[in-house]
């Protein structure tokens, strides 16, 4: 069974990625909570403060949640218009008292961002020059 793409894919990926924060930002959120009164909690004090944050950043496009009982971790994946619409996160009170909270309750996050790094067919199989029709939503 092959594990790995074809050494004609792989070559070049990087090359063919031109990452376009203003495209689309992409960012994940991992919240290792530990125990299951506190993945309760995270995920409550998310769902309460996640209409009022939403309501405060024009940029944001949407957000969800997967929650993992089992690992006690829930993910949160958020998808922002442009990089400058992620910064404004810092400007929302109730986001910041929810990052402070976490702390406060021993979970411990970390994350990712993901600029929009060219069209799917270009990046992957190099099939140069098609524009995807989700490109500027």
């Amino acid at each position: 069974m092959r594990r790995y793409a074809p050494d004609s894919l792989v070559n070049g990926a990087l090359d063919r990625c031109s990452l376009a924060a203003d495209r689309g930002v992409v960012v994940v959120t991992r919240f290792d909570c530990h125990t299951f009164w506190r993945l309760v909690t995270v995920r409550l004090l998310h769902l309460r403060l996640s209409r009022r944050i939403r309501a405060q950043l024009p940029g944001l496009i949407v957000s969800f949640i997967h929650t993992d009982v089992a690992a006690r971790r829930i993910l949160s994946v958020t998808l922002f218009g442009a990089l400058p619409d992620v910064y404004q996160m810092g400007a929302v009170s109730e986001h910041i008292r929810a990052a402070k909270a976490s702390v406060r309750l021993g979970v411990a996050t970390r994350g990712g961002v993901f600029p929009y790094a060219g069209d799917w067919r270009a990046v992957l199989f190099a099939a140069g020059g098609r524009e995807s029709p989700l490109v500027g939503l």
